[in-house]
């Protein structure tokens, strides 16, 4: 091993991907790239990838020689295991942050969460939610503030927490029982990984309302095609380029958020006299579509 691949970095970036994942990369690698921190490694970690996201990969670690391919087979469910072993073999960073390969960070993402994690041991980041009509929204997170395992259960270990939000110290990872394995079929691998972090004496946990992330949901697994993801993702990755991009989009958000609440305060329903058992179920469903799933 070089000199240079023994020296230690603030921040090692896990990225899992796939096959035919070839038109999402240079964004959401590019994204990581952009960081204002750049004392760090990104490992693009492959499970059964197909020929064309494997050439992109290479082409971008040409121009970039912080990028590390692990071109791994298909393995059990997202090839958990190659993450354990990439991070328990190969990481040099102090700390450990993630990035799905169809979101995007924020440039400012890794700076703060290595500050944060100078105190703790985990950190939550929130995100913005990109809706398919392109308006951006803030993402509903229950719990923001501090927790340690002294402090018995709260909300931070019920939540559900996206995999690129998060981020750990490595320190703290290799004291995990297992660290990333293959996930029960009922479980989402990410919220299986996090139950981990917070089953362990060691937690000290901030959540913070840093947002960070920009995260693209289309569709349950496997959800829209790679090709119509990157048009998304190529609408917003100049934005990340802007020396304001975490400003605009908190601002573009915030515009968004006053919206709908103008909108909600518009179709205020007036309940005289009346439980919720005795409701029309049309007056019900409006109250869960009005304050359930929106907040």
């Amino acid at each position: 091993m070089s000199d240079r691949m023994r020296m230690k970095v603030k921040a090692t970036v896990i990225l899992p991907t796939t096959k035919e994942r070839a038109p999402v990369l240079p964004y959401s690698i590019g994204s990581i790239l952009q960081q204002t921190e750049k004392e760090i490694e990104i490992f693009v970690i492959g499970d059964g990838v197909d020929e064309a996201t494997r050439l992109v990969i290479q082409g971008l670690m040409l121009e970039d020689d912080r990028i590390r391919f692990f071109d791994h087979p298909k393995g059990d469910r997202r090839g958990e295991t190659y993450r354990h072993q990439a991070l328990s073999e190969e990481a040099r960073g102090e700390i450990v942050c993630y990035l799905l390969d169809r979101d995007l960070m924020l440039p400012n993402h890794i700076e703060l969460m290595y500050a944060h994690l100078q105190e703790h041991n985990f950190c939550i980041h929130t995100s913005l939610s990109v809706l398919e009509n392109h308006d951006i929204e803030f993402a509903r997170k229950p719990f923001f503030g501090y927790y340690s395992h002294a402090d018995g259960p709260s909300l931070a270990t019920k939540g559900y927490y996206l995999f690129s939000q998060v981020g750990h110290t490595l320190e703290f990872y290799k004291e995990l029982p297992y660290g990333w394995r293959v996930t029960p079929s009922s479980f989402p691998t990410d919220i299986y990984m996090w139950q981990q972090f917070m089953a362990h004496r060691s937690l000290n946990l901030t959540s913070t309302q840093d947002p960070t992330i920009l995260y693209f949901k289309r569709g349950d697994h496997p959800g829209w095609s790679a090709e119509r993801r990157a048009k998304d993702l190529a609408k917003f990755y100049p934005l990340m380029t802007s020396d304001n991009a975490v400003q605009d989009f908190q601002r573009l958000a915030t515009l968004n958020l006053l919206k709908e609440r103008e909108r909600l305060a518009s179709e205020t329903i007036i309940i005289r006299g009346k439980t919720l058992s005795h409701l029309p179920g049309r007056i019900i469903q409006k109250l869960k579509t009005l304050f359930v799933k929106r907040w």
